[in-house]
């Protein structure tokens, strides 16, 4: 359970009210990510993304172990934030030690672009899998599919959208729970992933050795070679 991240997580705004000893005169303080809209990249069955929002130190999000996770939480308007508390482990176990926070004004987002391309490995089409980019300089996680003719089309915030602008880390895998019909083929939850066709150095952003500059005119589609 060590690699997995637990976690729960409280935003502090300030609202006109009450006084409480250690909060400044006039003002209250309450928890703005309480019950709000939350999406993560992976969950596991006992702990979804949900849970991370509920207001409950008994309850925890469980991310998947196997990828860099994010969580975007969804506070429906503009609002001061004046704090940010994570609690995360397990009791005393399993606390996570590097995070990034990133925050969106009325939504909008970082510079993105599409991105399409073909995984070979022995320089034969890989016909299963997956792709992801990570950006190195903190953002969301761009992940696609696989196909059959070795073909990907990546995804950030919605279907096709592409890759957040800048140096990208790379990782491919392609498990045995991934081959279709395969109704594993996702990158979350608690299913075996089975035998990978692939090097196991490729599962990793840190191992696999690739990192690919992504910019609005790179040209596609991007050749992944793996050996």
């Amino acid at each position: 359970m060590k690699n997995l991240t637990w976690i729960a997580i409280v935003l502090c705004g300030a609202l006109a009210a009450g006084t409480r000893g250690d909060e400044p005169h006039g003002v209250k303080m309450r928890n703005l990510a309480l019950n709000a809209k939350v999406v993560a990249s992976s969950a596991m069955d006992r702990g979804p993304a949900k849970f991370a929002v509920d207001g409950k130190l008994s309850t925890r999000w469980l991310s998947n172990a196997a990828v860099l996770s994010w969580l975007e939480i969804d506070l429906g308007m503009r609002l001061r934030v004046g704090g940010v508390h994570i609690y995360s482990g397990n009791q005393d176990r399993a606390p996570i030690n590097n995070f990034i926070i990133r925050y969106l004004a009325d939504g909008r987002g970082p510079a993105m672009t599409p991105v399409r391309g073909n995984v070979l490995y022995e320089d034969k089409a890989l016909e299963y899998g997956g792709v992801m980019f990570q950006p190195v300089g903190g953002g969301r996680l761009a992940r696609g599919r696989i196909e059959s003719d070795g073909t990907f089309v990546l995804s950030t915030y919605a279907q096709g959208d592409g890759v957040q602008i800048g140096l990208c880390r790379v990782r491919i895998t392609a498990f045995e729970a991934q081959r279709p019909p395969s109704s594993a083929a996702k990158f979350e939850g608690e299913t075996p992933l089975g035998k990978s066709a692939i090097p196991a150095k490729y599962q990793g952003f840190g191992s696999s050795g690739i990192e690919i500059e992504v910019t609005a005119d790179m040209p596609q589609p991007v050749i992944i070679n793996l050996e």
